[in-house]
């Protein structure tokens, strides 16, 4: 659960109501949430994303690395050129999908449409569905701080993203 205090920072974070927050994982060393945990369900449809950054000072380090294309850059040069990099997105994209898929209670199983479970079971890190992709930066390092992986570990790397925790 999501105290009320967490729940009005988060808003205030987001500039809106959080929709499908399920509780806060992550907090920065001020005690301010930083990644929450998002229903992978939100109104009866799959959300892309089981760990939603809320952290402002986060979001516009990694909005400015989007920017400059470096997922055009991921996608076209680094990852095919490296199989071991290419293996450990894969092996990510599964372990969330398995994370997200397990994260369902039965009840939201049996409520929800056969045709948004298999979404579910088919996609990875924001919902995409080659395993060779990165749809979006946040998405992969909200999944970094709560599970490490490597795209997050590459942002890390290139660009010290963790200086923002």
């Amino acid at each position: 659960m999501i105290s009320d205090k967490d729940y009005a920072t988060l808003k205030e974070q987001l500039g809106r109501t959080p929709r499908g927050a399920v509780k806060v994982l992550r907090y920065s060393q001020k005690g301010e949430p930083q990644v929450v945990q998002v229903s992978p369900l939100v109104e009866g449809k799959p959300f892309p994303s089981l760990y939603w950054l809320s952290c402002p000072r986060l979001h516009k380090a990694i909005a400015k690395i989007e920017q400059s294309s470096w997922i055009k850059h991921l996608e076209n040069v680094i990852i095919p050129g490296d199989l071991s990099l290419k293996e450990k997105l894969k092996d990510d994209h599964l372990r969330y999908q398995k994370l997200r898929w397990e994260t369902l209670g039965p009840e939201q199983i049996e409520s929800v449409e056969e045709k948004y479970l298999n979404s579910l079971k088919k996609t990875g890190i924001g919902g995409v569905r080659d395993f060779s992709r990165v749809r979006c930066l946040h998405m992969h390092y909200a999944h970094h701080l709560v599970e490490k992986n490597c795209i997050g570990e590459l942002m890390d790397q290139e660009f010290g993203i963790h200086r923002y925790l």
